[in-house]
């Protein structure tokens, strides 16, 4: 018995251990998890297939390969989102056809993709549509008067997540986005008429508005060379 067969086995009898606290017959809890892991096999196969068929894999070490789809099951028998395999599945593609497929680069990448929600997939995919447009446009702002960089993608992510900001600012835990914060100042300084000794010099009348942008980083600069990180309804 193979190492990872035997790894499954006591797995699948540790579960129904569990389960069996819960009223779940053990037999009953033994199958359903060798059917959800059966499952979860048989979609990972499908998605690494779909996105490499036409992939070059020649001059591919061995060993590096082998790493690389053992992680990929593994995250798939642990219950990874589709869309997240099919990312992964993409830049194994992308790291192959430029040849840079290395089990070390390919295990950065997959750490983090593996713990990317849906929201925040989405979020990336449009900021790197338009990560072509590194300078955000001037536009006026109304309230205060003055004119404000205010980021390209803006628009379109207000309308597929009213919550962008929040999602944004989660993704700066993966390393694959950055953020700085832009100040603006507006203001007239005055004096009140007030004792000139220094004990009452006058008043200020100043504004101040911030606003936090958020920019993609050199290491998601780096998988974007192996896929655009777009995915489409008929993906999911």
């Amino acid at each position: 018995m193979s190492k990872d067969n035997a790894l499954q086995k006591y797995g699948v009898a540790g579960i129904s251990d569990v389960l069996s606290c819960f009223g779940v017959p053990t037999a009953v809890a033994s199958q359903i998890y060798s059917d959800v892991l059966q499952k979860r096999g048989a979609e990972a196969l499908e998605i690494l297939l779909s996105e490499i068929r036409q992939g070059y894999f020649k001059n591919i070490d061995q060993n590096e390969a082998v790493s690389i789809i053992a992680r990929f099951q593994r995250d798939a028998m642990e219950g990874v989102a589709r869309n997240n395999l099919r990312l992964m599945a993409r830049i194994i593609n992308g790291m192959a056809t430029r040849q840079a497929l290395r089990a070390s680069a390919f295990l950065q990448y997959a750490n983090i993709l593996a713990a990317l929600t849906e929201e925040e997939i989405g979020v990336l995919g449009i900021m790197a549509k338009h990560a072509s447009n590194s300078s955000p446009g001037l536009h006026p702002n109304t309230t205060y008067g003055f004119l404000e960089y205010v980021d390209p993608e803006a628009e379109e992510l207000k309308a597929v997540f009213p919550n962008y900001a929040v999602i944004q600012q989660s993704l700066v835990r993966t390393g694959l986005v950055f953020f700085y914060v832009d100040s603006h100042t507006k203001g007239d300084f005055k004096l009140d008429g007030g004792d000139l000794s220094g004990s009452n010099p006058g008043s200020v009348e100043m504004g101040i508005h911030s606003k936090i942008h958020y920019r993609l980083t050199p290491l998601m600069g780096d998988i974007l060379k192996y896929t655009d990180f777009l995915i489409n309804d008929k993906d999911k």
